[in-house]
């Protein structure tokens, strides 16, 4: 389960940005009150594994990096497209707009 030889996941990064986002918008409030912290946190931002990362100012969703992948035989993947930017975050995208999708990727769906 550890070791240098283990891969980490979508989930143990986030974890681990996410408290590292959470200990400087605590510092940076100089408070553990609630709203003072989610005051702090619009448009932190965090140098992670994966890139840097930022919270929306409106929703307090993730800025993130996108990534698609093959998997392979390997239980890795190889990764066939990756976002040269973080993209904005959208979580109430219930009804996809597919045609945005070829501007973020130079394809068609």
């Amino acid at each position: 389960m550890f070791g240098q030889h283990q891969v980490t996941d979508r989930c143990w990064e986030a974890a681990y940005f996410q408290v590292h986002l959470l200990a400087k918008a605590i510092a940076r409030a100089g408070s553990t009150e609630v709203e003072d912290v989610l005051q702090t946190m619009r448009g932190l931002e965090y140098d992670a594994p994966q890139g840097r990362v930022r919270i929306d100012e409106h929703n307090h969703h993730t800025y993130l990096y996108s990534r698609i992948g093959r998997a392979n035989g390997d239980g890795q993947f190889d990764i066939l497209y990756e976002s040269q930017k973080a993209l904005k975050p959208d979580p109430y995208a219930v009804a996809p707009d597919f045609n945005g999708w070829s501007s973020l990727t130079g394809r068609r769906p």
